[in-house]
Formats: structure tokens, C-alpha cells, sequence
């Protein structure tokens, strides 16, 4: 289940920075078996959360348990199409995470041997952004 902020103080909110902070409680020491993390700068949606999560969960068959740890608190505006400019700032379409290069967004925890690197590469592609697939054997190159 993707998490999103009960009480926000504004709802519409500016663009943030081109500079995006690190976010904190991001190690990869504290993660299970197998952990997604992002490369690059960017925003998540939930439409791409879901697809990556039900691949997953199709290919696991509750054999692992998957977590994420994002929570999508940006709020997206847009106005309606054939509306003249002016007149405020448009209704929210959508909500994204803002997320920056190292960042965990799913974690897979238990003994699954259905996860094979190919798999988990098609899984990767799932999203707009790169992004790379780091086991607790590989994490001593990051």
C-alpha cells in the first residue's frame, strides 16, 4: 500500500528546487534481500509504483514480502484543457515522490528463487527513470 500524508498544511504547493536534498533513512544496510533503488533525480508516480509492485507480487506468489518507503506528499496541478490562461493555479491531478539518487523505493524480503537479474531487470524498466538492483552480496560496491 502506497502511503500518502493525512493533514498536508497547503494543498497546492510550488514546484520544489532543481536541487533535491537527500532524503534520510535510506541505507542500504537496513533493507531486506533485494532493494530497487534509483540512480537518478526525478518524480514517481503511483501509476508506476503499482506496475512495478504487481509484476512483483504476480512473479512472488507470497513467497516474499515487499515494502516500500515512499510516500507521495507533492501535489501535482493542472488545468483543463480549452481554458484561457490566467485565473489562478488549476485543480490537483495527481500526487508524486520526489525522489533523489539513492533512494530505496522497494525492498523484497525472504528466500524467493523466482527472482532471477533478468526478471529484476524487466521489472527496472517499469520506470522513467534509471535505477539498479542492489543484493545484500553487491553492496560493498556501492
Amino acid at each position: 500500500m502506497i502511503l500518502n500524508k493525512t493533514s498536508i498544511r497547503v494543498n497546492k504547493s510550488h514546484i520544489r528546487s532543481k536541487r533535491i536534498k537527500e532524503l534520510q533513512g535510506n541505507n542500504l544496510e537496513n533493507t531486506g534481500n533485494k532493494a530497487l533503488v534509483v540512480s537518478e533525480k526525478g518524480f514517481l508516480d503511483i501509476k508506476q509504483l503499482d506496475s512495478v509492485r504487481s509484476v512483483l507480487r504476480k512473479r512472488l506468489k507470497k513467497q516474499a514480502k515487499i515494502t516500500t518507503t515512499l510516500y507521495l506528499d507533492t501535489p501535482i496541478t493542472k488545468k483543463p484543457n480549452e481554458v484561457r490562461l490566467g485565473k489562478g493555479k488549476g485543480n490537483i491531478a495527481y500526487w508524486v515522490s520526489v525522489v533523489s539518487p539513492g533512494h530505496v523505493i522497494l525492498t523484497v524480503n525472504g528466500q524467493c528463487s523466482n527472482l532471477t537479474p533478468s526478471f529484476l531487470n524487466n521489472v527496472r524498466k517499469k520506470l522513467r527513470m534509471k535505477s539498479f538492483v542492489s543484493t545484500k552480496s553487491l553492496r560493498w560496491i556501492l
